[in-house]
């Protein structure tokens, strides 16, 4: 998909694949592959050390484990150790994994800025396509942060967790021109574009 930038004059026919996607009257204003590379924007310290916490503590679990089921011959008591996975999975991901999938995730996605929506298109190996859509509205809250390539958040969803829920925020990430994306999500905002 060929990169548009937000200065164009003429909006975008729809490309290959947008046929019956758009609403009559939507026209295509931009669209853009994110930047590659790892996002350390959003580090969170405690989640990195609770990460860590969990490292050590399920690689000392296994270690032990295996050592005293190691002198067990019968039954399944081997596999006593392999519950140690568990944690060092959680720990990893929670340490900085994520930072690692989620650029992984990038490489396989591509945003597009209609007059009235925002998409995050993706076709990860591991995840299949899929297509979501973003109201932009008068009142929908932007932020952005960064320059080049910078991000511009327009939506949020909650997750629920055992523990409670967690904002998810979404929007166009480590995108080029971000400041001119800006500008032309105000516009649509306003009802200018």
């Amino acid at each position: 998909m060929t990169e548009t930038g937000p200065a164009s004059a003429a909006p975008l026919s729809p490309p290959p694949g947008w046929e019956g996607l758009l609403d009559p009257g939507e026209v295509i204003l931009w669209q853009a592959r994110p930047a590659p590379g790892l996002s350390l924007g959003r580090v969170q310290p405690m989640r990195h050390v609770m990460g860590l916490i969990f490292v050590t503590f399920s690689l000392f679990w296994m270690s032990v484990a295996s050592s005293i089921t190691g002198q067990i011959k019968e039954g399944p008591v081997g596999l006593f150790p392999l519950f140690g996975l568990i944690f060092l999975a959680i720990g990893m991901w929670n340490a900085g994994l994520f930072v690692i999938w989620n650029a992984f995730v990038r490489r396989f996605t591509t945003y597009t800025l209609t007059n009235r929506r925002g998409f995050v298109a993706s076709n990860t190996p591991l995840l299949g396509r899929k297509l979501k859509s973003y109201p932009i509205q008068p009142d929908t809250p932007l932020e952005f942060e960064g320059d080049d390539p910078g991000t511009i958040w327009f939506a949020e969803r909650h997750v629920m967790t055992k523990n409670g829920s967690h904002r998810h925020r979404i929007g166009f990430e480590r995108i080029p021109e971000a400041r001119k994306v800006y500008a032309l999500l105000r516009q649509i905002q306003r009802g200018e574009a």
